[in-house]
C-alpha cells in the first residue's frame, strides 16, 4: 500500500508546483535566453560594432582602461581571447571597436566572480574599496564607448537586461543551496527586497530556477517509493526561503499540499512495516499473510518472524501472527495483545531453537554412528 501511496507522491507534488510557478522547464529557459542574446547580437550590437572608432576615441578608451590593476587587465584579455578562439573569431586587436566591447564584458564577469569568491584570483582577495573603483572603471569606459560608438548604450542596456535574466534564472535553481551567488545566498528578506528591484522578466526567470530546484530535490529525494519525499522541504529555513522567493501565498499552498503528503504517507507507513527500500517488500509480505497461509511450523514461524534482522520487519510478521495465532474463539474475550504476541514469538523461537538444535545433534551422532561402522 505504501509503494502505491509513495508512487504517485513525486507526480502530485511536481503538478503541484506547475500549478503555483512557472511550468516552463530550466532548459526551456536556456534555450529562450540564447535567442535573446542571438537578437540582441545580430540587431543591436553587430551594427553599433561596424561602426570605425576614431583614433581619438581608441585613446580614451586605453586610458579608462590604463585605470584598473594589472592582473585584472590580464584576466580579462585571457577570458575574452579564448571566447573569440572557441568561436572561430579573429584574435582581437586594441583600437577595435570589438576589443573593447569584449574587454567590458569580461571586465563586468569578473566583478561578478570576485563578489562571488573574493579570492577568486589567485587567492589575492579584493577589498570593497577595489571592487567599487572597478564598477567606477566599468562605468567610465561605458561612457567612452558609446561616445565612440553611438548606440553602444542602448544595446548594451538590452543586453545586460537579458544577462541580469541568465542570473536570476541560474541564482533561482540553486536558492536552496547556498552556491547562488549574493543573491541565492541572501537572508529570506533581502532577497524579497532584490526580487523587488528586479524587472518583471527576470522574476519570471528566477521563478523558473526556483520551480527547477524545488522539482530536483524532490526527485533526489525519491527512493524507489520507499521514502517520504515530501520532507525534502520540511525545514523552516527552506520554507521561509521559499515563501521570499515566490511570494507567501503561493509558497504556503504548496507547503500545505506538502504537509497532506506527508501525513499521508506517515499514516500508510503505520499499515507497513518500514520505509527502508531493501526490507519493506519483504516485510509486507509477511505482514499481510492470511491466517490459512500461515506457516505452521514452529520452525518455519521462527524463521519467519525473525529471520530478518530489521526490527520493524519482525514488528510486521508478530503483528499478524498475533492476529493469526492468538484471535479468541470467543467474541467476548480480550481482544489482540501485542505484549502476548511478543511472548508467542519468544515462545516458538526457543522452540524452534530446540527443534535445531536436536536436529543438529542428530546429524552428528549419526555421522559419527557412520564412521564408526566404516
Amino acid at each position: 500500500m505504501m509503494e502505491a501511496r509513495s508512487a504517485g507522491q513525486l507526480e502530485r507534488l511536481q503538478a503541484g508546483i506547475d500549478r503555483e510557478l512557472m511550468p516552463t522547464s530550466f532548459g526551456q529557459a536556456q534555450d529562450d535566453i540564447a535567442a535573446q542574446f542571438d537578437a540582441a547580437s545580430e540587431e543591436l550590437y553587430q551594427p553599433v560594432l561596424s561602426q570605425p572608432l576614431a583614433p581619438q576615441a581608441a585613446e580614451a578608451l586605453d586610458a579608462v582602461t590604463a585605470r584598473l590593476p594589472p592582473e585584472i587587465i590580464s584576466m580579462a584579455e585571457d577570458s575574452m581571447q579564448s571566447v573569440a578562439r572557441m568561436r572561430g573569431q579573429p584574435v582581437l586587436q586594441r583600437g577595435e571597436p570589438r576589443y573593447y566591447h569584449n574587454l567590458y564584458r569580461a571586465l563586468g564577469g569578473l566583478i561578478r566572480n570576485i563578489e562571488r569568491n573574493p579570492g577568486v584570483m589567485q587567492k589575492k582577495v579584493f577589498t570593497s574599496d577595489e571592487l567599487g573603483g572597478m564598477r567606477f572603471v566599468k562605468g567610465r569606459l561605458m561612457e567612452a564607448l558609446d561616445n565612440g560608438l553611438p548606440g553602444y548604450r542602448q544595446a548594451a542596456s538590452v543586453w545586460r537586461g537579458v544577462a541580469e535574466g541568465e542570473e536570476a534564472l541560474e541564482a533561482g535553481q540553486r536558492v536552496f543551496s547556498g552556491t547562488g551567488g549574493q543573491m541565492a545566498d541572501a537572508a529570506p528578506e533581502t532577497l524579497v527586497r532584490q526580487l523587488g528591484q528586479m524587472s518583471d522578466g527576470s522574476r519570471r526567470m528566477f521563478e523558473i530556477g526556483v520551480r527547477s530546484s524545488v522539482r530536483g530535490m524532490l526527485q533526489s529525494a525519491d527512493k524507489d517509493g520507499a521514502a517520504n519525499i515530501a520532507n525534502a522541504l520540511r525545514s523552516t529555513a527552506k520554507r521561509n526561503m521559499l515563501r521570499a522567493a515566490i511570494g507567501r501565498e503561493r509558497a504556503d499552498r504548496l507547503i500545505a499540499s506538502m504537509d497532506e503528503e506527508i501525513r499521508l504517507f506517515q499514516s500508510a507507513s503505520e499499515m507497513t512495516p518500514t520505509r527502508n527500500a531493501q526490507t519493506f517488500r519483504r516485510g509486507a509480505d509477511a505482514a499481510d499473510m492470511i491466517a490459512s497461509e500461515m506457516p505452521l511450523n514452529p520452525a518455519q514461524i521462527a524463521n519467519t518472524a525473525l529471520g530478518y534482522v530489521t526490527s520493524p520487519v519482525r514488528m510486521g510478521v508478530r503483528n499478524r501472527m498475533g492476529e493469526a495465532l492468538y484471535t479468541p474463539a470467543d467474541p467476548a474475550a480480550p481482544g489482540y495483545d501485542p505484549a502476548r504476541a511478543d511472548e508467542l514469538v519468544a515462545a516458538i523461537r526457543k522452540r524452534a531453537l530446540r527443534q535445531q538444535a536436536a536436529t543438529a545433534t542428530a546429524r552428528t551422532t549419526g555421522r559419527a554412528a557412520g564412521g564408526a561402522g566404516a
